[in-house]
This record gives structure tokens, C-alpha cells and sequence, in this order.
């Protein structure tokens, strides 16, 4: 890795800084330096810049990062998407090739990201009956009323499930069946 004018090294710090900005010119000439987009910022753990691009929620910058990164994505940027609400984002990681599991689904669903439901159902994922009770309000859970889990019958959502073919739970069928 080359270093700037007053010998310090160029690296994954720098990048993540330049990618929380959104500084698109900085980070083009950093990733020219030699910098890796998968690279942790301490060493070890998730602190990268892709990561840093996904919670952001910014596509643009994820475009420019990906071919400065390995061949094998860290399956966790699209969960991170989905929890985060990033639409634009998920089609991004989705057109590169990385797996929807039904615990993403659920995820959008319970927080209400209806853009995410809907990529999320067209890239093949198969709704659960714990994702129509998180979009009837339904779930129990002390967790989810501390963080403001919505609770209420979301119609427009289960129709989205019940149109993919999601099965309701014994306790919502009657109801779910109405819509």
C-alpha cells in the first residue's frame, strides 16, 4: 500500500472515513492506492468498508467497493440491508449473488420495510407463518416491545404474504384468509 506525503500508510481506516462520508473522490483514489474494500479496519472483525457502505445505505459507494473486493461476500452485508431497511442496497447485493434466507424476510417484515419485503419475495424467498404473525402484530416477546415493534394488523403487508404464498398460523387462518 502506497503512503501519503507525510508517511502514513493508506489504509482500511481511511477508507471506512472516506465511506462514511460519501466522498467518492477520496475513495477512488484510495482503492487506486491499493486499498481492499473487505479489509477489517483493527485487523480482525467486521469494521470494513463494505460494511460501512451497507449501514450507510449507500448503493453508489457499494458499487464502487465491490470490485475491490474478494470473490466470497460476507453473507451478513444483506441481512444488515435488510435490518437497516436499505432497499436500494438489497438489489444491489441480490444482483451479486447473495441468498435472502426466510430470517431476513421476517426481519423486514417486523420492521416494516415494504420495498425490502417485496425484493426479498421476488428473489424467491418463501414467507413462514412467524413472518405473518410479525406482519399481523402479533408475535409476543419482551424484546420486541422494547424496540417498538409494531403492533398492528398490517394489512397491505399480509396481502404481500398471502399473495406469495405464506400460510398463516391456526390463531390468524380465519382472519388472514378475510384479506
Amino acid at each position: 500500500m502506497r503512503k501519503s506525503s507525510d508517511s502514513e500508510e493508506i489504509g482500511p481506516k481511511d477508507l471506512n472515513l472516506a465511506v462514511l462520508r460519501g466522498n467518492m473522490r477520496l475513495i477512488k483514489a484510495i482503492l487506486k492506492a491499493g486499498a481492499e474494500a473487505d479489509r477489517p479496519y483493527h485487523g480482525r472483525g467486521t469494521a470494513t468498508a463494505m460494511v460501512c457502505a451497507v449501514g450507510c445505505g449507500n448503493a453508489k459507494v457499494l458499487r464502487l467497493l465491490l470490485p475491490h473486493a474478494g470473490k466470497r461476500l460476507d453473507p451478513r452485508l444483506l441481512s444488515n440491508a435488510v435490518n437497516n431497511g436499505h432497499a436500494d442496497v438489497v438489489k444491489v447485493l441480490l444482483a451479486k449473488g447473495l441468498k435472502p434466507t426466510p430470517k431476513d424476510l421476517v426481519s423486514a417484515v417486523t420492521y416494516r420495510h415494504l420495498p425490502v419485503v417485496r425484493l426479498l419475495l421476488a428473489a424467491g424467498v418463501k414467507p413462514t407463518p412467524l413472518a405473518v404473525e410479525r406482519a399481523a402484530g402479533v408475535s409476543e416477546g419482551p424484546y420486541l416491545r422494547i424496540v417498538g415493534y409494531p403492533q398492528d394488523f398490517n394489512r397491505p403487508l399480509l396481502r404481500m404474504l398471502k399473495r406469495a404464498g405464506a400460510k398463516a398460523p391456526p390463531e390468524l387462518r380465519e382472519k388472514f384468509e378475510k384479506l
